[in-house]
């Protein structure tokens, strides 16, 4: 990818990095780096950035074959066994078509513009509107208090970037 034309990256990201439960906390704040961090990238315009954030797809990843579970400490247990209930739990359930989700990637990897998240899947749609929409209220609650902290009578900032 040195070149114009080589090809379109994409991050796959969870949900979880907008909602994340106890036990998925620390990939959800890896996976909210990479989005940030690839938000705030200045790069050329032939290097393109797309972070998926799909639903559950009809895959084999929560199939006990490939979903190994280590023995929790007792101390975890509440809180881990709804979480492994679920993931169990939608094995051959999941609403995700993954022939479709590959289309949509393939048909947005040729696209002229992308979306820098791409919810995949109504499941991502509904938590991510969730998320940002809560974000969106404490920015909105909190916000004459966060401008108080201005000097009185000062001109709002303009940036170039």
């Amino acid at each position: 990818m040195t070149e114009p034309g080589l090809g379109a990256p994409n991050g796959n990201v969870a949900t979880s990095s907008m909602h994340a439960t106890p036990p998925s906390a620390p990939k959800a704040a890896s996976q909210s780096v990479v989005g940030k961090r690839s938000s705030s990238l200045l790069m050329p315009d032939w290097i393109r950035v797309m972070l998926v954030e799909p639903s559950r797809f009809l895959t084999a990843f929560n199939t006990s074959h490939s979903l190994g579970m280590a023995k929790s400490l007792d101390a975890y247990e509440r809180v881990l066994a709804p979480v492994r209930a679920d993931m169990t739990g939608a094995d051959g359930i999941q609403e995700g078509d993954p022939a479709r989700a590959a289309t949509i990637l393939f048909d947005l990897a040729h696209a002229p513009e992308l979306p820098l998240r791409l919810p995949l899947g109504a499941e991502a749609v509904r938590r991510l509107t969730a998320a940002y929409e809560q974000g969106l209220a404490g920015v909105r609650a909190w916000a004459d208090t966060a401008r108080s902290a201005d000097f009185p009578g000062m001109a709002p900032s303009a940036r170039a970037v």
